[in-house]
């Protein structure tokens, strides 16, 4: 090893001692790299934490299908509206109303006295 090789690795051990005196420093410090986890398995993409059982590859190609998963709010909307069509189904058209135009309450109005 060459002396300039050495004391260059000396200079980057100070600097690195000096940075993990820093708070910053000492929270870098701690992190794992996950490259070490990585190399620590013979083939990595047979570990289970790399991988989500192909969900994301089903997630592409259904979305070049054309087929979406319905998102949570959708879902929710959806419910509500079976709800209200049990309870009161008159209601079903304000509540349609309200998801469409949201907060703008001139605009439901109007669609309400335009339908009648």
């Amino acid at each position: 090893m060459s002396t300039d090789y050495a004391k260059c690795l000396r200079m980057e051990r100070d600097r690195e001692a000096k940075r993990r005196e820093t708070r910053q420093g000492r929270f870098e410090a701690e992190m794992l790299s996950l490259d070490g986890l990585v190399d620590s398995f013979g083939d990595p993409s047979k570990a289970a934490m790399f991988s989500d059982g192909g969900a994301g590859a089903e997630a592409i190609i259904d979305h070049c299908d054309g087929v979406t998963p319905e998102s949570r709010h959708a879902r929710c909307i959806r419910n509500a509206r079976n709800r209200l069509k049990r309870a009161a189904p008159h209601l079903v058209p304000v509540f349609n109303l309200v998801v469409r135009n949201g907060s703008n309450r001139r605009a439901s109005i109007w669609a309400l006295a335009m339908a009648k």
